[in-house]
Formats: structure tokens, sequence, C-alpha cells
């Protein structure tokens, strides 16, 4: 039996609920989906799964969001309450958009953009270690085949809560990764350079060696960067990849990305390539919120926009 929690949070506008979860949706519903206006995702309370479910109503600049959380009755109510905190984070709604509107009118492009995706946030994932996994699993490969190992790899080494007649799944924690035998995680379709690179970071955070989920507090995003850089298999790219989806250092910008180089390419020089240097020039413009920036050129594409 699971212990119901329900509460609501109300936003500062602008924040788009709707457009927001899109990246959710055909996502794997023993994980994390939004569907029929609902997103939901397994998390930690404590140590324990629970499933964190959200909807969203009132609009735009007056946003109200529903959120209940399914866990055991065992947890405590500190751990309970922990819900409204994870839906915080996970949606990213401690972003000052309107600030990061402000200074993007002296671009001509995300002038546009800002405008017809007003409200649009990039979500967070519950843990630094949970974005630096995935950026790694990312490396060199498709986002379809890496999504399809990551689900794997939660399917086999993720907590899990029953609810009804379906299970859910929760992102692997450091120590299960950590203790789990190379042929295990092998299963999940990684390489045995990236179960190196990813054990390898666990198993320091396991021993203490390694407090990834701190490791920004007081810290420069440069100074970030070349700490995450120190750890095995992580370079520029990686780095700035977790540093975006899992400490919303949104001054972190991937110009070695091909994807989103293509996205700048498309919107500000008329569809021709362009190189990481010929990017992260572009970039500047967008001072603080290049990261953030960026995101929207994707979602412009993705939509149409433009």
């Amino acid at each position: 039996m699971q212990f119901p929690l329900t509460g609501t949070i109300l936003p500062r506008g602008p924040f788009d609920f709707s457009r927001s979860m899109q990246i959710f949706s055909g996502g794997d519903p023993h994980i994390q989906n939004f569907a029929e206006g609902i997103f939901w995702q397994v998390v930690h309370l404590g140590t324990e799964p629970a499933l964190l479910c959200v909807r969203g109503r009132g609009d735009v600049e007056a946003p109200i969001l529903d959120y209940s959380v399914l866990a055991s009755p065992d947890l405590t109510l500190v751990q309970r309450t922990e819900g409204g905190r994870k839906a915080t984070r996970i949606l990213s709604l401690d972003i000052d958009l309107q600030t990061f509107y402000q200074e993007m009118q002296g671009d001509p492009v995300l002038a546009v953009i800002t405008r017809r995706l007003r409200g649009l946030v990039n979500p967070t994932t519950e843990s630094v270690f949970e974005a630096l996994v995935a950026s790694i699993i990312e490396q060199q490969i498709s986002l379809q085949v890496a999504w399809s190992m990551q689900e794997r790899l939660i399917h086999t080494f993720g907590g899990t809560i029953r609810i009804g007649t379906r299970t859910y799944f929760a992102f692997p924690s450091p120590q299960r990764l950590a203790g789990a035998s190379v042929e295990e995680v092998r299963t999940s379709g990684l390489s045995h350079r990236k179960i190196e690179y990813i054990q390898g970071i666990a198993r320091q955070i396991e021993e203490g060696a390694l407090d990834l989920e701190h490791l920004g507090d007081g810290k420069a995003t440069d100074e970030v960067m070349e700490s995450l850089m120190e750890l095995r298999g992580v370079g520029r790219w990686t780095a700035e990849l977790t540093m975006l989806r899992g400490m919303q250092r949104f001054d972190a910008f991937p110009a070695d990305d091909l994807g989103l180089r293509r996205h700048i390419g498309r919107f500000y020089r008329g569809g021709k390539g362009v190189s990481a240097d010929e990017a992260r020039t572009i970039a500047e413009r967008w001072g603080a919120w290049k990261g953030l920036a960026g995101y929207y050129l994707i979602v412009a594409d993705r939509e149409g926009l433009g």
C-alpha cells in the first residue's frame, strides 16, 4: 500500500507546463512520461522510490501545478513532503525567465523565438549523478540508441515501486551501479569503456571521495567544469551537458554538440554549417544565458518556428 500526498505549487509566470513537458512525451511510462496533461516520474524520497505526478492548470502567466506523490507508508513525514521540492527542481520552476527574455531582446532571432516559446523551461534531472551518467551514455552515439540503453540500465538497476498492477523504476543510485558486475551492466548495451567511466564515478561517490551533488557549491562555472573534467571519461562536452541538465548552469554551452550547431547554423547562418568556435562566438551575445538560449533554438527547430 502506498501513502498518497498531494499539494499545489504556484510558480511565478511565465511558465508553460505543457510545452515544457513535451520533451517527456513518448518516454518509458514505467520511468518518466508526459501524457494527457500529466507528467510523472519516479523520484527518490530519501533512499526510497516514489511516484511523482504533476498536472498543470491556470495559464502561462498565472500557472498552477497540482502534484501527488505515491510512496511507502514507512517513510517519514519529512521524506513524504519532499515531493514538492522534487517537482520544483525537475520542472525548473526557479528559472528567472523574465530576466532571460529581457536580455534576449537585443538578438533579433531570439527576441522572436522567446516570444513564441514564452514560458518554456528545460527540465532538470533529479540529481547531478543522473545528468552525468546520461551524458556519458550519449557520447558519440545517437540519442535514440542512448535513450534505449539508459532505459535498460534503469529497468535493471533502478529501485522500484509498484502502483496497482504496474511497476515503476527510479534512476539507479551510485551505490547500486558501483556494486554491479561489468557483465550485469553490459546487458544494457553499454561499452566496456563507458561502464568503466560510470562505475568509477559511482565508486568514488560511494567511498565518499566525490560529492557530485554539491560539486558546484560556491564555484564559478569554469571551476565546476574543470572539476568534472578531472573525472575519468568526462571531457568538455560531457561536463557542459551535465552542468546544463543537472545544475542549471546556463552559462555552460556545449558548442561541440553537432545537433546544437546545426540549429545555430539554421537560424544564424542561413542553414550553413558552423564550427564549434563559430558557435561559441555567436553564443557570446547571449551572455550568462547561452545554454538556455541554445535550448530555445532546439525547441524552435523541433516546432518548425522561424
